[in-house]
């Protein structure tokens, strides 16, 4: 069986996060922007593995915005 998980984040400047989280992604995660979406997809067969990678990600993100001051979108 294979954990998923698709992250799908309203923000500025999308297009430049997904590109600073490219060289990060391993063979079962990708992140891209769509409009003014970054998402981000997770496939692995272990749960923590999926728990670790989101919250990885999450950090990353939250970084990028707070060092850049861009906004979360609603």
């Amino acid at each position: 069986m294979l954990c998923r998980a698709r992250i799908r984040i309203k923000v500025e400047n999308a297009e430049l996060i997904a590109k600073a989280l490219k060289p990060d992604d391993p063979e079962w995660c990708k992140s891209y922007a769509r409009d003014d979406e970054l998402i981000v997809e997770i496939v692995t067969p272990k749960i923590e593995s999926l728990i670790n990678a989101c919250d990885d990600y999450f950090l990353t993100i939250k970084a990028a915005i707070a060092a850049k001051g861009w906004m979360m979108k609603s």
